[in-house]
């Protein structure tokens, strides 16, 4: 009886409006990421990426009341540093390559 009652509980996210916001945020995220790559250098494109892990460290504790630690917000800033330096002196000339 008690597995039926946790297995419920664990199921019952899924029906969560938050939950399914979420899944298709990701998924829209995705696509757009994919899309990104047609207007930019991958080299570019792809560090930005990391700034889906920032969002999360911003509403975790929002949504989710997770607490954030001093190693969280370190880490937040170092990946946000890191993809403002990749933007700045990437590459920003783009090849297009065409097999004869």
């Amino acid at each position: 009886l008690e597995e039926d009652e946790d297995s419920h509980k664990k199921s019952n996210y899924l029906c969560a409006p938050t939950w399914q916001l979420g899944l298709m945020l990701v998924a829209f995220g995705s696509f757009a990421d994919f899309a990104a790559l047609s207007f930019g250098t991958q080299s570019l494109i792809a560090p930005l990426g990391s700034l889906t892990l920032v969002s999360n460290s911003i509403f975790a504790p929002a949504l989710l009341k997770e607490p954030m630690s001093r190693h969280d917000i370190l880490a937040t800033a170092t990946i946000i540093l890191g993809c403002s330096f990749s933007v700045a002196f990437g590459a920003h000339d783009d090849h297009l390559y065409s097999i004869p």
